[in-house]
């Protein structure tokens, strides 16, 4: 609550580097509360959906009665990841489970709002079974801007490659057709379906798993050169990995570096990692999802 620290927060915040804004406004959220929001509130506009991701969770972290009216005005017409973190926001902030439902929110806060008092911690909202969702391997998924990373070494042969087919068939054939996605194979090196994400299309989803049923599990792990690739995918907010065992080749393959470079590469990206871990736990996998607000399973 340094008010210097604050002034330093709100200057990053407007006019930083793009990689440190989103990261600077959130902190500014936790540092200066209700006087953030004139710092926050234009942010939500941003041109970088990582600068407005970050913009809302200073919203959440101001434990602010303030912060709900900007939020809710940007509900409307924010879509996939953006559209969850200011869902994950109002229900931090209200203890209320609207889900993706802006009526519903609208009209408890034109009832309820003015007796808000919002909790100085964020008090967990009920589950509820609205929202843009689908699953993959169970792990409940929101984003329209998604990166399936799949381990093909040696050891998914056969059933663990069979059901990997079975649940790519069943994800993205729920995938919201209005959003974007890839699938990247990898084992010592990387195999993309395309080059960048594309339109959930049904010609699209047909060709991307006509493309997973070609691949074969071959050869080792080379987890970090997979992370790379996904990093280098601008245009995804997500990314979804899966694996079955702990990296074993490329330049960098001991997990605790591997993680390390990873939170320094993700720190401006704001990507999500969701994990999927067959048949063995990682301390450092789960890391690696909860430190991004990700999920992290063992299958």
């Amino acid at each position: 609550r340094d008010p210097a620290a604050a002034a330093v927060l709100a200057a990053w915040a407007k006019s930083g580097e793009d990689d440190l804004r989103p990261k600077a406004a959130e902190a500014l959220g936790h540092a200066a509360r209700l006087a953030a929001l004139e710092t926050l509130v234009p942010m939500l506009e941003d041109r970088r959906w990582q600068t407005a991701v970050g913009a809302v969770r200073g919203l959440a972290a101001s434990r602010a009665r303030e912060a709900v009216p900007p939020l809710l005005a940007i509900l409307e017409n924010s879509t996939g990841r953006l559209r969850h973190e200011v869902v994950l926001a109002l229900e931090s902030l209200s203890g209320e489970s609207f889900g993706d439902a802006p009526a519903t929110w609208r009209r408890w806060w034109i009832e309820q709002g003015e007796r808000l008092a919002v909790p100085d911690t964020p008090v967990a909202a009920p589950e509820d079974d609205a929202g843009d969702r689908y699953h993959f391997y169970g792990v409940e998924l929101h984003s329209r801007s998604t990166l399936f990373l799949c381990d093909l070494s040696e050891s998914m042969g056969g059933e663990p490659f069979e059901r990997l087919l079975r649940e790519l068939e069943a994800t993205v054939k729920r995938y919201p057709p209005q959003g974007r996605f890839n699938l990247v194979f990898f084992d010592g090196e990387v195999r993309r379906w395309a080059p960048r994400l594309k339109r959930a299309a049904a010609y699209a989803k047909r060709d991307a798993l006509r493309f997973a049923s070609r691949q074969q599990a071959r050869g080792p792990t080379n987890l970090w050169k997979a992370l790379q690739a996904a990093l280098d995918h601008e245009d995804a907010d997500t990314v979804v990995l899966l694996t079955d065992g702990l990296p074993n080749a490329g330049k960098i393959y001991r997990m605790d570096d591997i993680r390390r470079r990873f939170e320094e590469a993700n720190r401006g990206r704001m990507l999500v990692l969701h994990v999927v871990s067959l048949g063995r736990g990682s301390s450092d996998l789960r890391g690696m999802a909860e430190d991004t607000g990700g999920t992290y399973v063992e299958r």
